[in-house]
């Protein structure tokens, strides 16, 4: 299983909750593909410049694909939105007025997002009247319309809300991460078997 993970973390480095969650899928999941999408290339005008056939290339090769991005504006970030309008182009990843299959077509994939709040807020009885899933739906579509066979969300809720070192409330979170990672393997392996 050729597993490709798609970082879209704008500052992966200053990251905590992705950054761990890569970190764990490349313990659970040896031989798979972690792409940066923050080290790419940008222009003098500071705009990421994708090597868009080396970007298809990629997710040609993969047998599933991992989107890992944080929750921004009640959708991926920016840099994921970016590398998707300009990777999954017309012709390659979908082919307008057409329902035919193009390279992304029954691929399956995983969405891992991480969320800076908890679960509870995005409920009516929290500060937000929607849940993140339904915050998602054009990001769902997006899948879809390419073709991919989405396999499941996996959401980390609180990364905004770090607990300090050292703590039980750390470990625990530290604990969740990496079980999102395993899920996220989980999933991914679950499809070769």
């Amino acid at each position: 299983m050729r597993a490709l993970v798609v970082s879209g973390h704008p500052h992966l480095e200053g990251s905590n909750a992705n950054a761990a969650i890569l970190d764990e899928l490349r313990a659970v999941l040896p031989g798979t593909t972690i792409h940066r999408l923050d080290t790419a290339p940008t222009s003098p005008e500071g705009r990421t410049r994708f090597n868009v056939p080396a970007e298809q290339a990629l997710l040609d090769e993969a047998d599933a694909v991992v989107l890992a991005t944080p929750l921004y504006w009640y959708s991926w970030s920016g840099l994921m939105k970016q590398w998707v309008e300009e990777v999954w182009a017309d012709g390659w990843a979908f082919r307008s007025g057409s329902a035919a299959g193009c390279a992304l077509d029954g691929k399956p994939a995983v969405l891992s997002l991480t969320v800076g709040e908890t679960q509870a807020f995005y409920t009516p009885a929290g500060s937000e009247p929607h849940s993140v899933e339904e915050y998602l739906c054009p990001v769902y579509r997006t899948l879809e319309g390419v073709g991919l066979r989405l396999l499941d969300t996996v959401i980390s809720y609180g990364a905004s809300l770090l607990p300090p070192a050292g703590t039980a409330e750390r470990t625990a979170y530290d604990r969740a991460l990496r079980d999102s990672a395993r899920r996220i393997a989980t999933l991914v392996t679950g499809v070769a078997s």
